[in-house]
């Protein structure tokens, strides 16, 4: 098995209607995005809120493949999340913790083959 297909075990990819304007398709992030998008949240910020706010669109950002049905490119997508109204990004950030969660269980799976 080639290493490009072994790093992409367990990669998951769905998309969410968020409303009947807005679907979202999210992929799991690969260990350098999630490194990314941790690495991207520093002290500078003024509370744990901002912080969280940050991280979350940074998630987001790169765990984003399409928005209603169309590829966008990530400086797109970062300021699709900066501006969108903030009830709708909590939830879109639910949907990708939903599909990390089913990641988790499609990796245990994985090890009892």
């Amino acid at each position: 098995m080639e290493l490009t297909s072994l790093a992409q075990l367990g990669r998951l990819e769905k998309e969410f209607e968020i409303n009947k304007e807005l679907k979202v398709k999210l992929h799991t992030l690969n260990s350098e995005e999630q490194q990314k998008a941790l690495l991207s949240v520093s002290d500078s910020y003024p509370n744990e809120v901002a912080k969280s706010s940050h991280f979350q669109t940074c998630i987001l950002t790169l765990a984003t493949s399409e928005v209603n049905g169309e590829k966008v490119k990530e400086e797109e997508l970062k300021e699709f999340y900066k501006v969108i109204q903030y009830p709708l990004l909590v939830q879109i950030f639910a949907n990708y913790l939903e599909l990390a969660e089913e990641q988790g269980k499609v990796l245990v799976e994985l090890k009892k083959k």
